[in-house]
């Protein structure tokens, strides 16, 4: 069943959004996932925690039967879990786009280093575009958390 949450929450995000398009709206459609996938981690403890509770009240069902208790761990949610800081580095692609939709040709910087300012800050918003450029065009689902490479690859684009 977890695998089916994050599954129905990747049908809901556009990578096109995060790369190209609306970053406001992939950004809320982001949220809303990891939103969704943490609200199901409580819900299935939540669970978990009352058929134990009742596990241990009873010592088996009418059938005679052994009641046996839910046990999960954290390796439970190793697909969410991923799939959320997967979301969340999405995220923060989304947010840096947003700070670096300013057209920088139109601002004026005073003083004696406005110029160098401009073409520095220049300079950094070409190089994260490039990166940006660089993320979207790899040759794997950034949303499948069965690739590892993301890791690799996305810690490269921060160090960028």
């Amino acid at each position: 069943l977890s695998n089916e949450v994050a599954r129905k929450c990747r049908e809901q995000i556009s990578l096109q959004g995060v790369f190209e398009g609306d970053e406001s709206a992939a950004t809320e459609s982001l949220r809303e996932s990891v939103g969704c996938c943490l609200k199901w981690k409580r819900v299935l403890r939540k669970t978990a925690h009352t058929v134990n509770k009742n596990v241990a009240l009873l010592e088996a069902d009418a059938s005679g039967k052994e009641l046996v208790a839910w046990d999960f761990g954290d390796d439970q949610f190793a697909q969410i879990d991923a799939f959320v800081q997967r979301c969340r580095d999405l995220i923060e692609i989304c947010e840096g786009r947003m700070q670096f939709m300013v057209e920088l040709d139109a601002l004026e910087f005073g003083g004696t280093n406005g110029e160098e300012i401009k073409r520095s800050l220049k300079a950094v918003s070409e190089s994260f575009h490039l990166q940006v450029k660089r993320i979207q065009q790899l040759q794997y689902d950034i949303l499948d958390v069965r690739h590892s490479n993301w890791h690799e690859d996305y810690n490269n684009f921060k160090l960028a």
